[in-house]
């Protein structure tokens, strides 16, 4: 038997050269081609695996992302009700029209710092 390239699963993407599959129905090659439709598209995926690779060699996964998001979103929600109560006692005490015009203006400079960023 060949030597494989490492990684590499055994009996797929190689054909058996004489025109003929190996089960699978990837054969693309005639004669003695040894081409298959299933060792290119491996290559594809192993490419993108390394392109795909993290700082700490992990793969980015979509199930990362989704975990990362929860935090965030959780981390943001939590904060929310925290200030719930404050921001209702300065509304009793400033009025809604102080605190409204307050809180706009400290979104205008926070997207004027996102624009200039």
């Amino acid at each position: 038997s060949a030597p494989q390239e490492r990684g590499a699963p055994s009996g797929h993407g190689q054909g058996r050269g004489d025109g003929h599959s190996d089960g699978h129905g990837d054969e693309v090659g005639g004669h003695g081609s040894g081409a298959t439709k299933d060792g290119k598209a491996e290559d594809e995926k192993r490419d993108r695996r390394r392109r795909l690779k993290a700082v700490d060699g992990k793969l980015s996964t979509c199930k990362d992302q989704f975990v990362a998001l929860t935090l965030i979103f959780n981390v943001c929600s939590g904060l929310a009700m925290a200030f719930a109560a404050p921001i209702g006692l300065s509304y009793d005490r400033w009025g809604g029209r102080a605190i409204g015009t307050t809180g706009a203006a400290i979104c205008a400079v926070g997207l004027f710092l996102i624009w200039l960023g």
